[in-house]
């Protein structure tokens, strides 16, 4: 497996979106990190990954996830917390770049939602074939 490096963190404006149950699929768009492209992708469980599966293998670290302000620390290396991370892997061909969309879905209250922790742009070198075998 190909170790994860991290070019920059795509700036996001509104990262929590309201969903209608777990299983939904969010229609989740930001901007190209040259800029002028809009990318919109599909954020769901059914074509996600738990995050842990990618530090597990040694792929990406905690630290270099909340040094890329993903979340705190702390937050990361907590396992008990309710809800895990989870990963998707996109790839446009508008731009040719790959991006690591981390997000997490959650329940409060009888209310889903959908945060976006983070827009990684990472090296073009990661296979996707690594990515689509897991």
């Amino acid at each position: 497996m190909n170790k994860i490096s991290i070019i920059k963190k795509i700036q996001l404006g509104e990262n929590t979106f309201p969903i209608e149950n777990p299983y939904s699929q969010l229609s989740f768009s930001f901007y190209c990190a040259k800029g002028g492209i809009k990318h919109q992708t599909i954020l769901s469980i059914e074509t996600s990954f738990l995050l842990n599966s990618l530090i597990d293998s040694g792929q990406i670290d905690n630290t270099v996830l909340a040094q890329n302000e993903i979340d705190k620390l702390q937050n990361l290396e907590d396992k008990k917390r309710d809800f895990p991370y989870r990963y998707q892997i996109f790839n446009p061909e508008e731009c040719h770049n790959t991006y690591l969309l981390i997000f997490d879905i959650y329940e409060y209250r009888g209310y889903y939602s959908c945060t976006v922790y983070g827009v990684l742009q990472i090296e073009s070198t990661i296979l996707i074939n690594d990515y689509e075998k897991n």
